[in-house]
């Protein structure tokens, strides 16, 4: 497990600096990021207009980051003293950022919270704020957290894991009292029903629980499709709801011609 951790962290900066990167990638991208891999799961188009015009920052942007901030806030460890507290303490809750490299193209990701039980990752926890599908889990939302789990297992930090993902209401309000019953009720479901799969909601809030998806990378073999090429853009023309509120809307070549 030390081993695993220093060996993700040399990789993450290996990565930044730019010592290990990709070729051959959409807008000269030297290397992927998780959350934007699960955005393709939701409409291509709209990252691609991100990369053309700039990403748009909404206030429900900025509510959900000061959620995610508010409810994993912490202190900041060194990769060593992050190694000392899960070698010392039984259950420690941990966000740090993980890396792969996966068919020569290096991938980035920052999970929420990872979940350790004596010295071993028991769960991956992924955040998504939301003002009306407090019960529902997206397949962008799903890929995301199941990719965070597989590099965490392709890592060597795990052999197995749950992959809990947290619904909560997009109400600042909440957010204190929220933060401290959520990760205990996870806790309390994954251990009560281990691998099995269980979602929980409440008024606010929804808790799915899932066991690790072992094909989870045919998700990035999906996503490297776009950024090299091989295949044409995802647009999701059965969804009218999620186009009438994009912040690119305006900009679309395919809401501007009606074809969605």
């Amino acid at each position: 497990m030390i081993d695993s951790i220093k060996k993700i962290s040399e990789l993450v900066l290996d990565i930044v600096l730019g010592r290990v990167c990709a070729r051959g990638l959409k807008f000269d991208r030297r290397y992927l990021i998780v959350s934007e891999i699960a955005q393709q799961f939701y409409c291509e188009h709209k990252l691609e207009l991100m990369y053309k015009e700039g990403k748009v920052e909404t206030e429900e942007m900025r509510l959900g980051t000061l959620i995610h901030e508010e409810m994993f806030k912490g202190e900041r460890l060194s990769t060593d003293e992050l190694i000392d507290r899960i070698l010392t303490f039984r259950r420690v809750v941990a966000t740090f950022p993980l890396a792969v490299v996966y068919k020569n193209v290096p991938v980035l990701g920052v999970p929420d919270a990872v979940i350790f039980d004596d010295g071993k990752p028991i769960a991956l926890v992924e955040l998504k704020t939301t003002r009306r599908w407090i019960g529902k889990v997206f397949t962008c939302e799903y890929v995301q957290a199941q990719l965070y789990s597989y590099m965490l297992r392709v890592n060597d930090l795990a052999d197995k894991m749950n992959v809990v993902i947290v619904k909560v209401s997009r109400d600042v309000e909440l957010t204190d009292n929220i933060r401290r019953r959520l990760l205990n009720r996870a806790l309390s479901l994954i251990e009560k029903y281990g691998g099995s799969e269980v979602t929980v909601r409440g008024e606010k809030y929804s808790i799915h629980v899932y066991d690790s998806d072992s094909a989870a990378f045919r998700y990035l073999d999906w996503a490297l499709g776009y950024w090299l090429g091989t295949r044409g853009v995802y647009i999701p023309l059965d969804s009218r709801s999620r186009c009438r509120k994009c912040e690119y809307r305006h900009l679309c070549r395919y809401v501007t011609s009606r074809v969605v």
